[in-house]
């Protein structure tokens, strides 16, 4: 069975395939969700930690600050969906290819960031349940964007047709690494309190890693829910990486 070969859409599968294909590209993976998360990281400390920037920090800037965040986040997953689906079919994931694709659909992402976060923020603060359903029937919203090269619109849809069926698993997988970030940060922080740059470091490798799986995650429930629904192999799915 090859490293992109799926008969069914499972929650343990889909996490222990991610993980395997995050361990072989760990270095170039790495590197890359570091220089996205770094600015997010950096500035969420500055205002956490009520530091006094230019005079204050309006609210709306803040605002604007944190959809910048889930903009470099959108990114992220971008250029590790093209990295994800090059390693299941068996080829080198490199920083720079998978940087050019992931900016190459840079308004896509910056559409689908726009209204997945206020659509799903929305949806969570009237309801909760309206915020999870919306988040999780556009997961792979962003690997669509990257592969199929669909405009914002087409890419929404695209992921709600194939979470179809399978949304509850989605979610499960959602719940599963969010639940893993929280533990692993608590942890971090319980352990290095005495520490602070160590503690600072050390929860920042864990947002880089984590963050990093999250991407891998989302890319292999796309190839999976393609081969799955659509009926074709990984080597089509990559073939317009050519």
């Amino acid at each position: 069975m090859s490293n992109g070969a799926t008969t069914d859409f499972k929650l343990s599968v889909i996490l222990v395939r991610s993980a395997e294909v995050l361990g072989r590209n760990l270095a170039t993976f790495g590197t890359l969700s570091a220089m996205f998360m770094l600015l997010p990281f950096v500035s969420g400390l500055m205002i956490g930690s009520g530091l006094d920037i230019v005079g204050g920090v309006s609210a709306i800037a803040i605002g604007a600050l944190v959809l910048l965040w889930v903009l470099l986040y959108f990114l992220l997953f971008a250029t590790l969906a093209h990295g994800t689906i090059c390693d299941l079919r068996g080829t080198p994931a490199r920083i720079r290819e998978s940087l050019s694709w992931g900016l190459g659909v840079l308004f896509p992402v910056i559409g689908i960031t726009i209204i997945t976060t206020f659509g799903a923020g929305l949806g969570a603060l009237l309801l909760l349940f309206p915020g999870f359903f919306l988040m999780t029937i556009w997961w792979v919203a962003v690997p669509a964007a990257v592969v199929e090269r669909t405009g914002v619109i087409d890419s929404l849809r695209r992921s709600a047709e194939l979470t179809r069926g399978y949304r509850w698993k989605v979610f499960g997988v959602i719940v599963i690494i969010y639940i893993g970030q929280f533990i692993l940060d608590a942890l971090t922080n319980f352990l290095l309190a005495a520490a602070p740059i160590f503690s600072f470091v050390a929860s920042f490798l864990i947002t880089v890693a984590i963050t990093a799986y999250f991407a891998v995650v989302t890319a292999v429930c796309y190839h999976d829910l393609r081969v799955l629904k659509d009926g074709v192999g990984t080597d089509e799915i990559a073939r317009v990486f050519d």
